[in-house]
């Protein structure tokens, strides 16, 4: 006889060999134990997780002369007839190559002999969702009604394809991918009965490599043997799997974190010179990725990733390159770019393109590269390693002067606390204009910050310039509570118009009525704000694009005369009796209304 397939030769034979199937072996036993053979069963799965070797099991049970039996013998007749597949009771069928209604037909005649020699006649139809519609109709009645000592098994590996009339006469059994330690166990079962020697870096790189299948993982290995012989090194592996070597994706992993495109390029070119599967490549670098990603969520020593501890130590180095945010952006960038593999004409520039990507975030415009380079840059705000530099910042950091009075900080770590707090002894620190993204400690859920205790600079006057600069840095203060996120929402439709006095004047588009009514509702949070930010108590309104305030005295002062300007500036007058009421003027500056009819009793 010529050399048997390792994969054929090391076929389990009993129900203790079939590993990685707990539950369908569990319940097969089961039945056989208390006599409860079902007519028909469908076995689903990917490919080689052990559905035609579950059904030869289960026909020897059947068969078996000690059967029904959870434990067939190997040794009688019909075992041995079933091991070598002469069995004329256990009959095969391709579905692939007999799919018509015509085999089915001639399947529906046989079935009616009795088993030859054994108790039960076991029908095992491989791939049946290869079979026409035609055929399944008519195997549809033979299937539910089965002559005595009839069993069918069904095996497909998309069991959606088949039809629910079939699925319905069948019990079904979902056989699941193999857990590299299963697959490790078993290969190493079969090196040690074979005289192999083996390492775990190769057991678990061949493991890894057949993606859950026992059949690919037994045929890789003896694949293995033939090139290296009776000692299996993991480079054997490597050369025989078309991979790239462990230093290869170490360097590339190095580059990317760096941002070096350009040798990254070079790494790849260097790996299509040689001839090596780019599309392997790719999953074995997304592989990689994912071993940093677990390293970094759950620790060096956990249970999911399995990996000779002298490698781990080496990824360990490479986890601390990059946050997860970062491992996460990357995974993503290469997992579509293994599913563009199937349909690219040139894989090797999809390549490229991908490593640029990688390399330089900067060029990648997918709005999830987007988040993540914003939650990078947020992060690194919030360790104090970065600090604001937007155009207003500046201005405000070049333009802005000490109050006089008061001594400017110039320690821009401590300017902002100091800023938004009210020293222990009663004075305001006036805001500075060295601002950073530094803030005080704040709590969203009880925002204390924004009370209003705390003695208040009244002689503290505020040109509009300053205003409009520290207007940004308002909007932050407010964008820390998650109470007052929604005010600054609103506010952001709007934009500073003209102080009056004490009374600054925010300007709404006509198409914005709603942010406008809505900030009006809420003015007195903002001015708040304007206590912890700037130091002084600013009142504020809201109004249209094209309105002026009706006292055309107080109109027409510009920036410069706001010192003459009382503390209570007028209010709109449309009556010589109304307006001179306190109670009126403070409603129509807290809603930024104004009078229109006078109606006397």
């Amino acid at each position: 006889m010529g050399y048997l397939s390792l994969y054929r030769k090391w076929r389990p034979k009993n129900f203790d060999e079939l590993t990685g199937q707990t539950s369908v072996v569990k319940t097969l036993k089961n039945a056989l134990l208390n006599n409860r053979i079902a007519h028909a069963y469908l076995f689903c799965g990917p490919r080689g997780t052990g559905k035609t070797s579950m059904a030869k099991v289960f026909a020897k049970a059947l068969n078996c002369i000690k059967g029904p039996t959870i434990e067939p013998c190997n040794q009688c007749f019909s075992c041995q007839q079933i091991n070598s597949g002469r069995s004329v009771d256990v009959i095969e069928i391709d579905a692939a190559s007999n799919r018509g209604v015509n085999e089915i037909r001639d399947l529906r005649e046989k079935v009616k002999y009795s088993p030859s020699e054994g108790d039960y006649k076991v029908y095992i139809i491989d791939e049946v969702h290869m079979l026409t519609k035609e055929a399944f109709n008519a195997l549809l009645k033979t299937l539910e009604e089965p002559p005595e000592n009839v069993v069918f098994i069904l095996a497909t590996t998309e069991p959606h394809k088949v039809i629910p009339t079939i699925q319905s006469r069948c019990q079904r059994f979902d056989f699941g991918l193999f857990a590299i330690r299963d697959l490790k166990a078993r290969l190493q079962f079969i090196a040690e009965k074979e005289g192999i020697e083996i390492g775990d870096g190769a057991l678990t790189l061949i493991a890894r490599t057949a993606e859950g299948g026992m059949r690919d993982a037994i045929s890789i290995l003896d694949q293995a043997i033939a090139y290296g012989g009776d000692r299996v090194t993991i480079e054997d592996v490597v050369t025989i799997l078309g991979k790239v070597e462990q230093q290869v994706l170490a360097d590339l992993v190095k580059a990317v974190a760096r941002h070096d495109t350009e040798s990254c390029l070079k790494l790849i070119n260097q790996i299509a010179d040689q001839g090596k599967d780019l599309n392997q490549f790719i999953k074995d670098l997304l592989f990689h990725f994912r071993d940093l990603m677990l390293i970094k969520e759950c620790g060096l020593q956990n249970t999911i990733i399995d990996l000779p501890e002298e490698l781990k130590a080496e990824l360990e180095e490479q986890a601390r390159r990059f946050t997860i945010k970062e491992v996460l952006r990357i995974m993503e960038i290469l997992s579509e770019t293994d599913q563009s593999f199937k349909f690219a004409s040139q894989p090797k520039l999809l390549l490229e393109m991908g490593m640029i990507k990688l390399a330089s975030p900067e060029v990648n415009t997918s709005m999830t590269n987007l988040i993540t380079r914003l939650a990078k840059i947020e992060d690194r705000l919030d360790s104090g390693e970065l600090v604001q530099t937007s155009g207003r910042d500046k201005s405000l950091k070049a333009a802005a002067k000490p109050i006089e009075g008061h001594t400017v900080e110039n320690d821009t770590k401590d300017s902002t606390d100091k800023a938004l707090s009210i020293r222990s002894t009663g004075h305001p620190q006036p805001k500075t204009s060295d601002l950073s993204t530094t803030q005080p400690a704040i709590n969203e859920e009880n925002p204390a910050d924004l009370d209003d205790s705390g003695e208040m600079v009244k002689d503290l006057n505020i040109s509009f310039e300053e205003l409009e600069k520290y207007w940004d840095v308002t909007m932050d203060f407010l964008n820390k509570f998650k109470e007052t996120r929604q005010l600054r929402a609103f506010l952001l439709k709007g934009k500073p118009y003209k102080i009056i006095g004490d009374l600054l004047y925010i300007v709404f588009p006509e198409s914005s009525t709603f942010h406008k009514t809505h900030a009006e509702k809420e003015t007195g949070i903002l001015e708040r704000a304007f206590k912890k930010v700037i130091g002084k108590n600013l009142r504020a309104t809201c109004i249209f694009e094209g309105e002026e305030p009706e006292d055309q005295n107080l109109a027409t002062l510009t920036n410069t005369d706001q010192s003459q300007v009382v503390t209570e500036p007028k209010s709109y007058s449309t009556s010589n009796n109304v307006e001179d009421d306190s109670l009126v003027q403070k409603a129509l500056q807290t809603f930024g209304g104004k009078i229109i009819r006078v109606e006397k009793e």
